[in-house]
């Protein structure tokens, strides 16, 4: 008997216990355009009656607009038990959001339908036989358009048996407007520096039927084709002829506002909206020539569409990534991938995990390679730790031993995907000017601050400079071991400057700066603030003739140009143009993955700018941004190419007009169009 008890008790826990199913998660909010969605919910506080209803639980609360702790609801005891909402009129219906009661993981069978006349019902949603729970999401239910002015939720079935009835906390009624006359869905070409609301059917005036292209060979081009659905997508395919890439644009918050900004390949098929940009990549090869013409193909809800892609090869070549002049600094953070995919830092488990990463960052033309040689280099300004790569010990005599187990585990990933360039070490002067090592003698970490020039700074830094001019040295990394300072001031800098050349001989250091100084004009690499942009090209040639690079940087600041996930898109792609108008070498930008807690839902952190910690997203997903930043750095190496003065598109290209609303774009189009005539002489 107690056998027979535990039994029916594990079945009945099973059954409440399946998984809960649900689209790929994206997060709701307020459209880019501003725009009201326009699907709008047409049950919201119409006039609801029933069947029966038990106590308080009246039909009106099933259409207040209130699901989200699911304590409101209609009730009513005995099965089966129905809901009708009169909307007043008859009204176009697409899709119904059905939420039942879900706190205890109740499982009810349902049917919805439809009526004009509340007399003669069509069914709109067979759940009869429905054996999942809902959850807090409920049950998103789509059907052809129908014109209804009654819709009737009878509940025929309730896993905890038919005396407790029917729960509905809320139902919600929507139809999607909009689209090409006589169509369901559609499937154009879009303007890859436009944002797409997903709640709001896109103008299809302004799309176009081929999607149209030009580039050299060796180039990766990209366009912006957008799908769009009456009913949503409830299933979204995709292909091309001529196997390019294709990434449906995910969205993300910034401020509250949705963002597509992920690209997230082609695996997850429905999707939240009406409007769903596609982006498609197409890598030209070294010998193609005349017109590549493509088809890609998109199945919405079993609708076919082809839209042409037609890809002009001017005949010029670009070089490999591997050879691009450019030179790309985005910090890593490793931290924020262990704890991302819950694995320890630093295992093997986290480097083979760094290397998908790695390999996207590579591919951006990636010149150098973030460490840490002590903790908390910024002062713990990220979500994430940003743990040493070198772990040090001060033995119980007063001498040092130090492990660069991970280091070199950091360096070597990065070189397994081509990124061989200078290995940047943070920092001689975090902003903390805190510096934790193990002390064996108290048997436990320390964090003591050291005042650059004092006898503790220079101990501690001396047996580290000089032991790690003797690792790297061993490992052949000597003449690429650089030691990182970012924005210092120089009174700091010139004591560790001196500390530097007494303990690591050789060894050079690298600088993001706000401003320029005789003293951070000595550096190996030197990143200027965006604002000085437009006074250093003499500067930088003279720097340049000497092997040294010279670069600008964005950050939270300036509020335009920048990579912020709410900035316009185009400005991604003008950064590097600017470089190539100013004569600087390249580009840095502080963050390449300092995640915030969930990216994937929002990019907001603290106060600053949303997007400003990542370019990246975990997965990996290459951001929208990264992508037009990297055909801004193609734009810069064919500039190095033709030479600059044949090109007097990049005049426009100057601090002041970088910081105007609007300009970017138009920017971006007459440069493109310049670097890709066939006939331009070199």
């Amino acid at each position: 008997m107690k056998r027979l008890v535990l039994a029916v008790c594990l079945a009945a826990l099973c059954a409440q216990a399946k998984p809960r199913r649900h689209p790929a998660y994206e997060p709701d909010g307020k459209p880019v355009s501003g725009k009201a969605a326009q699907a709008e919910n047409l049950f919201l506080n119409a006039k609801a009656t029933a069947t029966g209803q038990f106590d308080k639980f009246a039909p009106k609360l099933a259409v207040d607009g209130k699901r989200e702790d699911g304590t409101v609801y209609w009730g009513a005891e005995n099965l089966p038990q129905a809901l009708t909402v009169d909307m007043g009129a008859a009204k176009p219906l697409s899709e119904i959001l059905f939420v039942p009661y879900w706190k205890d993981g109740r499982i009810y069978g349902f049917k919805i339908e439809g009526s004009t006349d509340g007399k003669s019902w069509k069914m709109l949603a067979d759940q009869t036989a429905n054996s999942i729970c809902a959850g807090a999401a409920g049950f998103t239910l789509d059907f052809d358009p129908v014109e209804v002015r009654y819709v009737r939720a009878t509940v025929v079935s309730n896993s905890r048996g038919a005396k407790p009835g029917a729960h509905i906390v809320e139902i919600e009624g929507y139809a999607r407007v909009g689209g090409a006359k006589g169509a369901k869905s559609t499937f154009l070409a879009g303007d890859i520096f436009a944002r797409y609301d997903r709640d709001v059917m896109v103008d299809v005036k302004k799309l176009a039927p081929v999607a149209r292209l030009r580039g050299w060979r060796g180039e990766r081009v990209s366009a912006m084709l957008v799908a769009s659905s009456q009913g949503g997508f409830q299933e979204l395919r995709l292909s091309s002829a001529h196997f390019a890439r294709l990434d449906v644009l995910r969205y993300t918050l910034g401020n509250g506002t949705l963002y597509g900004d992920i690209l997230d390949g082609t695996t997850e098929t429905s999707f939240k909206g009406v409007t769903r940009p596609v982006i498609y990549t197409f890598d030209i090869s070294r010998d193609a020539s005349g017109v590549i013409r493509d088809v890609v193909t998109a199945f919405i809800n079993g609708e076919k569409h082809d839209l042409p892609v037609e890809i002009t090869v001017v005949p010029r070549t670009l070089p490999p990534v591997k050879d691009w002049k450019f030179h790309l600094d985005l910090w890593q953070h490793p931290d924020a991938i262990a704890r991302w995919h819950d694995v320890p830092f630093g295992s093997d488990e986290h480097l083979r995990l760094l290397l998908p990463y790695n390999k996207i960052l590579a591919d951006l033309g990636q010149k150098t390679i973030t460490a840490t040689l002590i903790d908390e280099a910024w002062g713990q300004q990220t979500y994430d730790r940003f743990r040493s790569c070198v772990q040090a010990t001060k033995r119980a005599d007063g001498t040092w031993t130090y492990d660069y187990t991970i280091f070199d585990k950091i360096v070597e990933s990065m070189e397994a995907v081509g990124v061989k360039g200078q290995i940047d070490c943070y920092s001689m002067l975090p902003w903390s000017l805190k510096f934790r090592y193990f002390d064996e003698k108290s048997g436990r970490s320390v964090a003591p601050r050291m005042e650059p020039g004092s006898a503790e700074y220079e101990d501690f830094w001396g047996h580290l400079l000089a032991d790690l001019c003797r690792h790297t040295k061993a490992k052949g990394w000597f003449e690429r071991t650089k030691i990182a300072l970012d924005e210092r001031p120089d009174k700091l800098i010139r004591p560790a400057l001196a500390v530097l050349h007494k303990y690591a001989p050789g060894m050079e250091m690298v600088m993001a700066c706000n401003h320029p100084s005789q003293l951070n004009a000595a550096a190996f690499d030197v990143s200027y603030g965006y604002r000085h942009g437009d006074g250093l090209a003499k500067y930088a040639a003279e720097r340049r003739a000497q092997g040294k690079f010279t670069t600008y940087y964005v950050c939270c600041s300036p509020a335009r140009p920048n990579t912020f996930v709410f900035s316009d898109p185009a400005e991604s792609a003008w950064l590097a143009p600017l470089s190539a108008a100013k004569g600087f070498d390249g580009l840095l930008r502080w963050a390449w993955c300092s995640w915030v807690e969930n990216p994937l839902d929002s990019q907001d952190f603290t106060s600053w700018p949303s997007g400003d910690t990542s370019l990246v997203y975990p997965g990996p997903r290459l951001s929208l941004r990264a992508l037009l930043l990297r055909d801004g750095i193609e734009a810069f190496e064919k500039v190095q190419i033709l030479g600059k003065d044949n090109i007097p598109e990049l005049k426009v290209f100057t601090v002041k007009r970088g910081g105007e609303s609007g300009v970017h774009a138009a920017d971006v189009r007459a440069l493109d169009a310049a670097l890709n005539k066939p006939l331009l002489k070199n």
